[in-house]
């Protein structure tokens, strides 16, 4: 939803019915992963392109980039999350870009959500 406007799709007048039948034909695929589709049985709000007909392999991939997301995040998480390298800050080769109370208040927000979703331990 568009802050300004506080409505769904307001500016889809701004395409031709020729773009968007274009957009439709060559990228049905992911506009059903991405959610951007109607769908026969569910409601959707948010549906910028309407389809007549659903074809089965796009309806099985409708909202797909959520269970995506879902098993991507599980994977990363598991087992005590990320064991990788440590993301470095200023080390050796750069200069302080930031002070270091500043620089903390500035990674805080990114830290804490890793730690929650990712098990990352500050």
């Amino acid at each position: 939803m568009k802050a300004t406007t506080g409505k769904f799709n307001v500016c889809k007048d701004k395409y031709s019915e020729e773009l968007i039948e274009f957009v439709k034909e060559k990228n049905a695929d992911l506009l059903y992963y991405f959610g951007y589709t109607n769908h026969p049985t569910e409601e959707n709000p948010t549906a910028f392109f309407e389809f007549k007909d659903h074809k089965p392999e796009h309806l099985a991939n409708y909202y797909g980039f959520r269970q995506a997301n879902a098993k991507f995040t599980a994977q990363l998480a598991k087992d005590g999350g990320w064991k990788g390298p440590l993301y470095q800050v200023n080390k050796d080769e750069t200069f302080d870009f930031y002070e270091k109370s500043t620089l903390e208040k500035v990674q805080e927000p990114a830290r804490d959500w890793a730690s929650r979703k990712l098990g990352y331990k500050k």
